[in-house]
C-alpha cells in the first residue's frame, strides 16, 4: 500500500516540478531564439524529469524482483523526452513527424505499462497510482501529438510565403 501511495506523490510532485523547471528552460534566451516552441520544451523536461525518477525506480525493482516493465518504457520515453528536448539534435534533427512517432511510442508505451499495472494488480493504492500514471502519459502523448500537428501547421504557413526564385520581378 505504502509503495502506491508514496509512486502517486512523487509522480505528481514530478510533473509539478518539470513543468516549473520546463517553463524556466523554455525562457531562456537561446531558447527562445532557437524557435523552439516553448510547449514542446516544457513537456520535453517534465516527462524527462519524471523518467530521471522513476526509469531507476523500475531498473531497480527489476533488480530485486526479477522484471519490471517501466524499466523498457521509460527508456523509450526518455528517449522521446530528449529527441523532442533537441538533445538529440546532431544525430537526429528534430522533424514534427518524427517527434510524433517518438513521443506517441514513448509515452505511450509508458501509459500502456500503467494499463496493465492497473489491469492485473489487485491492491487499490498501487491501481491508483496506476490510473494516475496511464492518464498523466498519456495526456503527454496527447499533448505531443498536438504540439507535431502545431507544428505542422505552422512549417505549412511559412512554405506557402516562400518566395518563388524561378519567378522574374520588374518594376512597374
Amino acid at each position: 500500500r505504502m509503495a502506491g501511495a508514496l509512486a502517486s506523490c512523487v509522480l505528481v510532485a514530478c510533473i509539478g516540478v518539470g513543468i516549473a523547471v520546463g517553463d524556466r528552460v523554455a525562457r531562456r534566451e537561446d531558447i527562445v531564439a532557437s524557435g523552439k516552441p516553448r510547449n514542446l520544451v516544457v513537456l520535453s523536461v517534465a516527462t524527462g524529469l519524471a523518467c530521471c525518477v522513476f526509469w531507476p525506480w523500475a531498473v531497480a525493482n527489476y533488480v530485486r524482483q526479477g522484471f519490471d516493465l517501466g524499466a523498457y518504457t521509460f527508456a523509450l520515453a526518455f528517449g522521446a523526452s530528449l529527441y523532442g528536448g533537441g538533445a538529440l539534435d546532431r544525430c537526429a534533427p528534430l522533424t514534427t513527424e518524427a517527434y510524433r512517432v517518438v513521443a506517441v511510442t514513448g509515452y505511450g508505451a509508458v501509459a500502456a505499462n500503467y494499463l496493465l499495472g492497473l489491469a492485473v494488480v489487485p491492491d487499490p493504492t498501487f491501481r491508483a497510482y496506476c490510473l494516475l500514471g496511464a492518464l498523466a502519459w498519456s495526456s503527454a502523448a496527447v499533448v505531443a501529438v498536438l504540439i507535431a500537428r502545431e507544428g505542422g501547421a505552422q512549417r505549412r504557413a511559412v512554405d506557402s510565403l516562400a518566395v518563388d526564385d524561378s519567378v522574374t520581378y520588374t518594376r512597374v
